[in-house]
């Protein structure tokens, strides 16, 4: 369950009908949309409080209309020729005036529609690119509020990586993120059959967030056989001397 203030889970909300979340605030609504019914429930309200904006309910002209305008047009019909008066041309001019606001608003609201179905395509388009994304989770059994998620869009070979709780290391050391896929693979890995992904350090509070690129056995995940975290040398954590801290499937 969220812990966000219900002013922050508002703007998420907005931001998430409007499809102007970022791609890290899109994840982490989804994830409070799968705990959270109220919130579906929100986004519902507003989606139709949108449509009713965009496509609002059709009113039929008044019955009355079309006599009106079967009589102005035989009226034209009988003097065709007759030359108007200042009366009838201002009333002719208002007439059309209000004519062409009504085609104007016609118009601006066909527009409107059209822009709302391309936002749409465009929102539904951007759903199905999150439900593309992958997420790992690392843990380890002696520290069990440690965590580590690594959010991979194979599509794009990036990844968010997020991670809580973590020890603050000696300034000599980092933590090296792993993609290990083994050494019977068509890619190029270290003597542990594992792609140095990603180095990083923790702040004073342990976390840290940051998108990172991921190598190509990402495009493919069913290669990949974990996500790994080790502690390495700063001068030289490709060499892959330290033990495995945190792993997914642990």
């Amino acid at each position: 369950m969220s812990t966000l203030p219900p002013e922050c889970e508002q703007l998420l909300v907005s931001g998430y009908v409007l499809g102007n979340l970022s791609p890290a605030e899109a994840l982490l609504f989804n994830e409070m949309l799968a705990d959270n019914h109220q919130l579906a429930e929100q986004v519902e309200a507003m989606q139709q409080t949108l449509d009713l904006v965009y496509n609002p309910h059709q009113v039929p002209p008044p019955d009355s209309l079309r006599e009106r305008i079967l009589a102005v047009a035989n009226t034209q019909q009988i003097a065709p020729t007759a030359k108007p008066s200042s009366k009838i041309r201002a009333t002719t001019s208002s007439k059309l005036s209000k004519i062409f606001g009504a085609i104007a608003l016609l118009t601006i609201a066909f527009l409107s529609i059209a822009n709302y179905r391309l936002w749409r395509s465009v929102q539904t388009a951007d759903i199905a690119k999150v439900s593309d994304q992958k997420t790992y989770l690392l843990e380890g059994k002696d520290f069990p509020r440690t965590q580590a998620k690594l959010i991979v869009n194979p599509n794009q070979l990036k990844a968010t990586l997020i991670a809580q709780n973590l020890p603050p290391l000696p300034p000599n050391k980092v933590y090296a993120l792993w993609t290990v896929v083994g050494k019977d693979v068509p890619y190029t890995t270290d003597q542990k059959g594992a792609i140095l992904t990603a180095v990083f350090q923790v702040n004073k509070a342990g976390n840290f967030a940051q998108e990172v690129a991921v190598p190509q056995p990402h495009l493919e995940s069913r290669t990949i056989k974990k996500i790994a975290l080790t502690v390495e040398d700063i001068s030289a954590p490709q060499n892959h001397t330290g033990s495995i801290f945190m792993a997914t499937g642990d």
